[in-house]
């Protein structure tokens, strides 16, 4: 089973309410800073491959589905 979670922090775009769109469970961290938002997300991540991007594209996801 496949699970998206979209860390919130104070972003004014409308990544999360999109991600919302998509299925996405959506977290909100209150901590300022791109490890506390990291963090959160790992911690309510229950898979057994974890795979962590930016909403921004920066890292290619079309390697996604040659994980085990």
């Amino acid at each position: 089973m496949d699970e998206v979670i979209a860390g919130r922090q104070h972003s004014t775009d409308r990544t999360a309410e999109v991600a919302r769109g998509f299925g996405a469970k959506v977290i909100c961290e209150t901590k300022q800073g791109y490890g506390a938002a990291y963090k959160t997300g790992l911690r309510n991540a229950t898979g057994d491959i974890i795979v962590t991007m930016d909403a921004d594209g920066t890292y290619p996801r079309n390697f996604i589905p040659i994980l085990p």
